[in-house]
C-alpha cells in the first residue's frame, strides 16, 4: 500500500454536483491521511484537521504545504490516521449503511401499509 495517492477530481459545479470518491473512504479505512479540496461533501467526511487536511482547490501551494506538514509531523500523521480508521469503523461501516437502509425501507413499507389500510 502506497503511503499516499494523488488524485484530482474536478467538481461538476455547473450542475450543482460534487461527489465523494469511493477511494477517499478506502484511504480513510486504511488509515492514510488525506489532503482534500474544500468542498462541502469532502469537508463533512474529512472534518477540519480531524481525518485529513482541507485546502483551497485553486491554490496548489496549499496542497504542497499540507503534504509537507503531514510528512514532517509524525504525531499529526498518527492522529489523522487513527481518527480516519475510527471514523470509518464507527460512522461509515457497511453495518451502519445497512442499518440506515433498513430504516428507510421499513418507513417506506409502513407508509404503504398505512395507505392500503385506508382504502
Amino acid at each position: 500500500l502506497a503511503p499516499f495517492n494523488a488524485s484530482y477530481y474536478k467538481p461538476l459545479e455547473e450542475f450543482g454536483f460534487f461527489w465523494a470518491p469511493a477511494k477517499l473512504m478506502e484511504y480513510l479505512a486504511s488509515g492514510l491521511p488525506v489532503v482534500v479540496s474544500k468542498y462541502d461533501t469532502l469537508e463533512k467526511i474529512v472534518g477540519y484537521g480531524e481525518r485529513g487536511i482541507l485546502v483551497n482547490p485553486d491554490k496548489p501551494d496549499e496542497y504542497a504545504q499540507a503534504i509537507k506538514m503531514i510528512r514532517d509531523n509524525s504525531s499529526l500523521r498518527q492522529k489523522l490516521s487513527d481518527n480516519a480508521t475510527r471514523y470509518i469503523q464507527e460512522e461509515q461501516s457497511w453495518g451502519k449503511h445497512a442499518e440506515a437502509l433498513e430504516k428507510i425501507l421499513t418507513n417506506v413499507y409502513n407508509y404503504h401499509k398505512r395507505q392500503r389500510s385506508k382504502k
